[in-house]
């Protein structure tokens, strides 16, 4: 969510708060309510599920990944996080929530106190934080296309092609392509803003492990290209594995342990390290990181993951993409219920009450 929808957001409740009364709903209102509710829900089915095995996601089935292998990265002493016992994997673009993590690790059969030695490859990873191109006149905006050198990445369907009558209505271009790569099969990964721990304002970033050339991001009257760089990281070499003699190859399911208990964990404890081949797993915004002891290595991450879901937009005709009418109806009726707490002479109090209950789910 950009900052200028938070802004949209506020100002809606704000006057309906303080007028009590509202004659109409106009359709990109009547969309925030059904994606804030959509939200709600689908963090509602996650928490079920994360509580109870036995509990079903076949309702957001559309929504989730499975066996996504991610490139565990050994730091060097550049890397911002580097740690003697660390390694990381980079958050896919589009996740929404971790189902389950599963790690290969590595260790000596006959030695247990020193991990293999084994050799790191060279990954290649190109990225460009193109900046978002300006627009001077009326209708602002039109003709948002993205493309690399070797041709057309996306263009925006109507009737946002047409530009907008309101500059600061671009939010919309941004998370129409958002929700475009967030659903595409391709390689090529875009985040808005924040990749890796570092802030680009007003920027895509694009992720490629293969040199697309120049990205350029274009609107009537401006555009902006930025040349792809390359970045390369240290891989261990899965293929040596198989040949290595007098080893131990294991593989577990692990949930991430919260920053907070993980450090508390270590300050209770002065002496505490891992157990073999058992790493302590934790999640941040941008990374998995696993912290590990000296008697063993972590070669390989899989993870399961529950997407960010499009949003529901009547001006692109993007429904929701949850399979179950019920959940659906569910969705419905919430954002009914929003509505009304912001347009029917509702206290400011009962709106406080709704949020702090909800959040706590």
């Amino acid at each position: 969510m950009t900052c200028f929808e938070l802004h949209l957001l506020f100002n809606q409740r704000y006057q309906e708060i303080a007028s009590k009364k509202r004659d109409k709903l106009f359709p990109q209102e009547v969309d925030s309510f059904l994606n804030k509710a959509q939200s709600r829900e689908l963090q509602k089915l996650v928490a079920i599920a994360m509580q109870d095995d036995q509990a079903s996601l076949q309702a957001i089935a559309a929504l989730i990944t499975k066996n996504k292998q991610l490139q565990v990265i050994k730091p060097d002493t550049s890397d911002p996080i580097y740690d003697d016992l660390i390694d990381y994997a980079v958050l896919p673009h589009n996740l929404a929530y971790l189902i389950n993590s599963r790690f290969t690790t590595v260790a000596n059969k006959y030695d247990c106190d020193n991990a293999p030695n084994i050799t790191t490859i060279t990954r290649n990873e190109w990225t460009a934080a193109v900046h978002f191109p300006s627009s001077a006149s009326a209708p602002y905006y039109s003709n948002f296309t993205i493309s690399s050198t070797s041709g057309n990445i996306y263009t925006v369907p109507s009737p946002y092609s047409a530009g907008f009558s309101n500059p600061n209505s671009k939010f919309l271009l941004i998370q129409a392509a958002l929700d475009h790569f967030n659903r595409s099969n391709t390689t090529l990964s875009v985040y808005w803003e924040r990749y890796r721990d570092t802030y680009y304002k007003d920027s895509f970033i694009f992720v490629s492990p293969t040199d697309l050339g120049t990205i350029t991001v274009s609107v009537t009257g401006d555009s902006q290209a930025v040349a792809m760089t390359n970045n390369t990281f240290s891989v261990y070499d899965h293929s040596q594995i198989s040949t290595m003699p007098n080893i131990v190859v294991r593989q577990k399911s692990y949930h991430p342990t919260e920053s907070t208990q993980l450090y508390q964990m270590r300050d209770l404890n002065k002496f505490y390290a891992p157990g073999a081949g058992e790493p302590l797993v934790e999640q941040t915004e941008d990374y998995l990181i696993t912290h590990r002891s000296e008697s063993f290595l972590v070669t390989r991450m899989i993870i399961d993951y529950v997407r960010k879901p499009r949003h529901i937009n009547l001006d692109l005709n993007q429904s929701c993409e949850f399979g179950s009418d019920e959940v659906q109806g569910k969705i419905v009726d919430l954002a009914v219920e929003l509505a009304r707490l912001d347009t029917m002479n509702q206290s400011y109090q009962h709106t406080v009450q709704d949020t702090e209950l909800r959040n706590k789910i």
